[in-house]
């Protein structure tokens, strides 16, 4: 964790912090994800933002059929587009479970700004939202 100003070197790659650290952390990975396609095949580690407006087809994020303990996916709605059902999540194994539902997740409200999915268990997945 970092707190306080964070000076960049100039030129430098983001990677150090003020005192020369790097800064390693798997979910600062991002991803932009507009909707165009229709399921995507999700990484662990990243932080999608997800652009999924009523013109574009409904995006589907298929969960990895095989995490690790401790895997985790975060999502970003920062357009207010899943309002209108455009954006799911599917669980990547039959098996697996999210908040203990064996199901798909639909989300069809803009009050959640953002999702994180963590791999807890054996075939669970813990789904939080803000």
């Amino acid at each position: 964790n970092v707190t306080g100003t964070v000076a960049i070197a100039n030129g430098g790659t983001g990677n150090t912090t003020s005192r020369g650290a790097y800064v390693s952390n798997k979910s600062n990975r991002q991803q932009h994800l507009n909707g165009s396609q229709t399921t995507y095949y999700l990484t662990s580690g990243i932080e999608y933002s997800v652009f999924s407006p009523f013109e574009n087809p409904v995006f589907v994020g298929v969960l990895p059929d095989n995490p690790a303990v401790g895997d985790e996916i975060v999502f970003l709605n920062g357009w207010n587009t899943w309002i209108t059902g455009r954006f799911s999540i599917m669980r990547g194994s039959p098996n697996h479970s999210i908040n203990g539902v064996t199901d798909s997740i639909v989300f069809d409200t803009n009050d959640v700004r953002l999702v994180r999915l963590t791999y807890v268990w054996s075939n669970i997945w813990v789904l939080t939202l803000e």
